[in-house]
């Protein structure tokens, strides 16, 4: 007997445009239809990159396209069940590849390119609260005062907790 894995469980859970919607508008939204199953587009999870002439590749989770306020964002959800340290980061690297795959297959030339926002957030199916850091803020050394104003430090993850998720449908 083949047992699945909890994490393939989890991807082919939230294929479904139903139970995306109910976990966003619980999760963003306190419970208010804001994003209907009719406003998001599954999209391909792979991001990849070039380093030292070797093709790295990434996968997310779930990645998807939906429409808030009649705008565009990316939507992407980790799920997590272990404590991984390094989170932060790779929320980081996943979010850059999303952002560079738009810049790179934008139709509009580069001066007049708008990309839409990617927000990324985690949840944590394991055993325990998620003792990750959740700020990229929290794992750098201090920046010395006369340089933080050309510091961007706004890398933020947002984690649940799976029990702490409610669904609202």
């Amino acid at each position: 007997m083949q047992t699945i894995k909890p994490d393939t469980a989890f991807k082919v859970f939230f294929k479904n445009s139903i139970r995306v919607a109910d976990l966003l508008n619980g999760c963003f939204f306190h419970g208010h239809d804001i994003v209907f199953k009719e406003d998001i587009i599954m999209a391909d999870g792979e991001e990849s990159h070039i380093i030292n002439d070797k093709t790295q590749r990434r996968y997310r989770d779930s990645m998807m396209q939906i429409k808030v306020d009649g705008e565009d964002v990316w939507i992407a959800i980790e799920h997590q069940m272990r404590n991984d340290p390094s989170m932060v980061l790779r929320s980081l690297e996943y979010d850059y590849l999303s952002y560079r795959k738009q810049w790179d297959t934008h139709p509009i030339k580069p001066s007049r390119r708008v990309l839409k926002p990617v927000i990324t957030f985690v949840i944590h199916w394991g055993n325990g609260n998620f003792h990750g850091k959740k700020e990229l803020g929290k794992i750098v050394s201090r920046v010395p005062k006369t340089l933080e104003k050309y510091y961007n430090i706004n890398a933020t993850i947002n984690t649940y907790k799976n029990d702490h998720i409610k669904m609202y449908k």
